[in-house]
């Protein structure tokens, strides 16, 4: 089992409340110069996101994450020859915690519990527009623990997200989110082109595409059993 741990505000923990795209970007987008829309436009800008991150796999506003996998790797030459475990949701920012149950049933750190804490892992944080998964594997002379058999007794807390304000996402991610916007209010009523549903705005379907297949995942969870 891997996955991530579910709040009130959905998987994680956004820790910002800020727009990706202003209200008075996302107007000027549309040619509105009323405030009648004000609402309605930052309904759509908040569903642009979630549309956004749905289809790409990556997280745009700084969000607080937790990933849970039932198991370390466990390194095999032949089909596992790494230690890695790759954490969804690009841009990774921060790992804060490397956390397992040990076989008494603690949750425990993997460091060396002292105060100032050592830890027996190391990341890696991905820059680039769009970024690639981020990873943690132990520093070098240490090897993964053997947690108690159970589910979701790996847990990786980090942070991830191109930014906190608007004004810190890639320029890629916010013409998307507008152009979304624009189509959104262009066919209000549902309207379709010919037979079929409306159309992707020119290039966004392309942007989506690039930042997909960025958060894909190339090393497998395994089971040390």
């Amino acid at each position: 089992m891997h996955g991530l741990i579910t709040t009130a505000n959905g998987p994680g923990t956004l820790l910002t409340a800020n727009l990706p795209v202003e209200l008075e970007d996302a107007k000027l987008q549309i040619k509105s110069h009323s405030d009648l829309d004000d609402d309605l436009v930052t309904d759509w800008i908040k569903a642009a996101l979630q549309d956004f991150e749905e289809a790409t796999g990556h997280q745009v506003m700084l969000a607080r994450r937790e990933y849970w996998l039932d198991a370390f790797p466990c390194i095999d030459s032949r089909n596992n020859p790494t230690a890695k475990i790759e954490l969804p949701f690009p841009k990774l920012v921060e790992v804060e915690s490397v956390q397992y149950i040990n076989a008494d049933g603690e949750l425990v750190e993997f460091s060396d519990g002292a105060s100032p804490e050592t830890v027996y892992w190391q990341a890696k944080y991905p820059d680039g527009v769009p970024a690639q998964r981020g990873w943690v594997e132990p520093k070098y002379g240490y090897s993964w623990p053997y947690p108690r058999v159970e589910a979701a007794a790996v847990r990786i807390t980090f942070t991830c997200g191109y930014g906190e304000e608007s004004a810190d996402l890639p320029a890629l991610i916010k013409a998307a989110l507008r152009f979304t916007v624009t189509d959104w209010n262009r066919f209000r009523g549902g309207a379709q082109t010919g037979n079929g549903p409306i159309a992707m705005p020119t290039g966004v379907e392309h942007i989506l595409r690039k930042f997909k297949y960025a958060a894909l995942q190339t090393i497998v969870p395994r089971s040390t059993l």
